[in-house]
């Protein structure tokens, strides 16, 4: 429910500055002139889309069949078709913000700040979802063990060798 409480408050939040930006341009550059803009960057993310999406949904859908974390690479492609998705949808904070997920310098900087807390949350829903599931069937009591970071990955991109098994902790 929180979750909920919270991404609603976002939505308000970002739909307020979005009618605070179009009141400043419009009386920067008045009614006829905003619509232009907002029209012009519509087509932009379209032409966007058209080039670059394409490719980098083919990037996604190839990449992402059975990958737990996606790597780097599918992550950009992600953000070049939110970008293009961002410059469409009407209003200036969404194409501001889709125009830096077009840039490749700011794709790499979230991709490289995001990752890590991406695989990070990953690994606790994972682990609150399974505690829930082994406390519902009656295997674990209502205190699951804390979770513990993910394991690095090597070099090369493949997960440690782990050997999956069930097991009880007695104290």
């Amino acid at each position: 429910m929180k979750a909920l409480v919270g991404f609603g408050l976002v939505v308000l939040l970002l739909a307020v500055v979005e009618i605070q930006l179009f009141a400043i341009v419009t009386d920067a550059v008045g009614a006829v002139g905003t619509v232009l803009l907002i029209v012009a960057t519509g087509a932009g993310g379209v032409a966007v889309l058209r080039r670059l999406g394409r490719a980098a949904f083919r990037q996604l859908r190839a990449g992402m069949s059975g990958i737990p974390q996606p790597p780097p690479d599918l992550l950009e492609s992600g953000f070049v078709l939110m970008g293009g998705l961002l410059l469409i949808s009407p209003g200036f904070f969404s194409d501001f913000i889709g125009a830096l997920f077009l840039l490749p310098a700011a794709r790499r900087w979230l991709v490289r700040h995001l990752l890590p807390r991406l695989t990070r949350w990953q690994w606790h829903v994972q682990m609150r979802r399974r505690a829930r599931w082994a406390r519902d069937a009656g295997e674990m009591d209502d205190t699951p063990p804390p979770p513990e970071p993910p394991l690095p990955r090597r070099p090369d991109g493949r997960k440690p060798d782990i050997i999956e098994g069930k097991y009880r902790r007695r104290d």
